[in-house]
């Protein structure tokens, strides 16, 4: 529930302060520098095999993709075979070399490598190594057996049956180390990775389908099916609880982005395996004796194309959507953040690239056939760029070395010697709270979806206070216990606290820590409030915590009259004092608060309304709603 007005303010609320633009600088300045300084990293293969983690595979995966495409290309060329030949070779040098470093890690470092099998960021790429041998095994079919005869058809029908028993292990995986608690907020399409390999086994059953003779073709044509399904309709699971995220949370940060288009995989491979197991069952089905011969093929044929373009429907929106994000996001931050996972620009396309082309030719539609030249050369480019910027990363020492420190822009801070960080309010389990702003929107007030909130969140951890507050006499307060003091008066003391002597070196702390804005709450006096706008903070609230820590302590209402009058215009003010019904925000609003905290919004707004509409304020602004409207009575 949302509160409209026709009047705006201009006025910034998230000023970086002089002291976050240097701590900045300084560490990116160390950033730097220990990205240049090589010395420090480990040396040689033995040492930064433990950093080799699984997703190097993905460098396999976008290689084996050139080379499918190069395949299936169906505007023939001089050297087509040729150049896809070369893709294959180095994509199996790609695979022996991570292979040695992941069997490096397991002998040299068997403990970084267990824990690569438990952590859910680098073992969620496990499953890359099933899908860098299924590129090996589609290139196998297109560039090797037309050289070398039956028997390499007979290994490779001999290897996929080995293959599809084997995904029993990818489906457990995902049920036994990844027992950890996780937010909605870190699901991400990655998450698809274990049932890749299942579904994969049908698209690499209608690579080998047509090799096959007919009988044996029409069983691997079935199971194929059958795989290809199981894996889709896992993955479309999982994509729900994706979908879920993206519209509860905000979007990813750019370096993020580029993986989210592994979400286009499912539907097509899908597509793609269908039309090929379509095509295939024309010659298979009458030879096996399945679904009546040429007729049953037939319908497999037609509903399998039907199916498909359904599924390149679907593609469409999965490819352009992370595009679209990823382009804004270089447009509004105006740089660009390479990282492994734009290597998922190459190979979680391939299967709707092939899609396009398999479609091209069966509709026929030359729009079709196009289309997969383009993607052809988008995936070519990209493949060009990754390889060359992991090879870059791997020489400058940004790759195969420890991770740097994680960014921890949420500070919490609990005295003047310890911090504690997260990466995210909601990772401590903070959540914030609901206002009533005046002029502005109830949940989002004057930032936008992308831009940092102010450092002022409700917290229901006792022990890790994220606002300050001139009257919280608690024990959490002081971080002290009762057993600690030797006598009352040594109690009663030390809660005599200098208060604004803390402020001031708890304020500098998070200046220093984080460059969004800041919120004092517990303001009750004009001294306080002047003092925070010395300081440079954005906002107060004006709140005597409910009354639950000064016995006979003034209420807030009274106190915000003086307050908005001394500092009022100079930083945002809030009002936090209990609000029951819409009367009471209008009755702050007008006495100078910018904000009220509520809790029921939809039901306290839709009163606050009311209440404007019946005492004839047209809108919620200075202009309207302010102490000419509202007058103090003594009872």
């Amino acid at each position: 529930m949302t509160m409209r007005s026709n009047q705006t303010r201009s006025r910034s609320c998230s000023p970086v302060s002089k002291a976050a633009q240097k701590h900045e600088r300084e560490k990116q300045g160390s950033a730097e520098k220990g990205q240049q300084d090589a010395g420090r990293q480990p040396r040689g293969w033995i040492a930064r095999s433990e950093y080799w983690t699984w997703n190097f595979f993905t460098a396999n995966m976008g290689t084996g993709a050139v080379g499918i495409l190069i395949g299936g290309c169906p505007f023939k060329f001089k050297g087509q075979r040729e150049l896809g030949t070369i893709f294959f070779f180095i994509d199996l040098v790609l695979f022996v070399v991570n292979v040695c470093g992941i069997l490096s890690r397991a002998v040299f470092h068997p403990q970084a490598f267990k824990a690569s099998l438990f952590n859910h960021e680098d073992g969620i790429y496990l499953p890359c190594v099933n899908l860098a041998f299924a590129t090996l095994f589609v290139c196998v079919i297109d560039y090797g057996v037309p050289y070398c005869g039956f028997w390499l058809t007979r290994a490779m029908y001999v290897v996929w049956f080995i293959y599809v028993p084997g995904l029993v292990v990818g489906m457990l995986l995902q049920w036994t180390v990844r027992g950890r608690l996780r937010s909605i907020a870190t699901i991400t399409p990655a998450d698809l990775l274990p049932v890749f390999p299942l579904m994969l086994a049908g698209t690499l059953g209608s690579a080998l389908a047509p090799t096959l003779p007919a009988q044996q073709a029409g069983y691997v044509i079935i199971l194929s099916y059958i795989t290809q399904g199981m894996g889709f309709m896992m993955s479309l699971l999982k994509l729900s609880v994706w979908m879920g995220r993206l519209m509860t949370n905000p979007n990813p940060s750019q370096g993020s982005l580029p993986g989210l288009l592994m979400a286009v995989g499912p539907s097509g491979f899908t597509a793609f395996a269908f039309l090929g197991l379509g095509s295939a069952a024309g010659r298979a089905f009458p030879a096996a004796g399945i679904l009546s011969g040429e007729q049953g093929a037939a319908v497999f044929k037609y509903v399998s194309v039907w199916f498909a373009l359904i599924l390149w429907g679907m593609s469409v929106w999965l490819l352009f959507t992370p595009l679209l994000l990823f382009v804004t996001s270089i447009a509004l931050d105006r740089k660009i953040e390479w990282s492994m996972g734009w290597w998922s620009f190459t190979f979680p396309l391939t299967g709707f690239f092939m899609a396009s082309a398999r479609l091209g030719q069966m509709l026929p539609s030359k729009t079709f056939l196009v289309i997969h030249m383009i993607g052809l050369f988008f995936v070519f480019c990209a493949w060009l760029i990754n390889s060359a910027m992991t090879v870059h990363h791997c020489l400058t020492y940004k790759l195969l070395v420890p991770k740097p420190p994680k960014e921890k822009p949420y500070v919490i801070w609990e005295g003047d010697e310890e911090a504690k960080m997260y990466t995210k309010p909601s990772a401590a389990g903070f959540q914030p709270r609901e206002r009533a702003r005046e002029g502005g929107d109830a949940r989002q007030g004057r930032h936008g979806a992308g831009e940092r909130r102010p450092l002022n969140v409700h917290s229901p951890h006792p022990r890790s206070p994220i606002t300050y507050s001139s009257h919280d006499c608690s024990d959490q307060a002081t971080r002290t216990k009762p057993s600690d003091y030797q006598n009352e008066e040594d109690r009663v003391g030390a809660h005599n606290f200098p208060w604004i002597r803390s402020l001031v070196g708890g304020v500098a702390f998070l200046q220093k820590h984080w460059d969004g804005p800041i919120v004092l709450k517990g303001i009750q006096n004009v001294p306080e409030a002047k003092k925070a706008v010395e300081i440079g903070v954005q906002g107060i609230i004006v709140s005597n915590l409910g009354g639950r820590q000064v016995d006979g302590s003034v209420a807030s209402l009274d106190m915000l009259l003086d307050i908005a009058d001394a500092v009022g215009g100079r930083l945002d003010i809030l009002s936090d004092s209990g609000f029951r019904n819409g009367s009471d925000i209008a009755k702050a609003l007008a006495l100078g608060a910018d904000w009220a905290h509520v809790l029921r919004s939809a039901a306290l707004l839709g009163e606050l309304d009311l209440t404007l509409q019946l005492s004839g304020i047209p809108f919620v602004s200075k202009k309207d709603l302010n102490r000419d409207v509202v007058r103090r009575t003594d009872h």
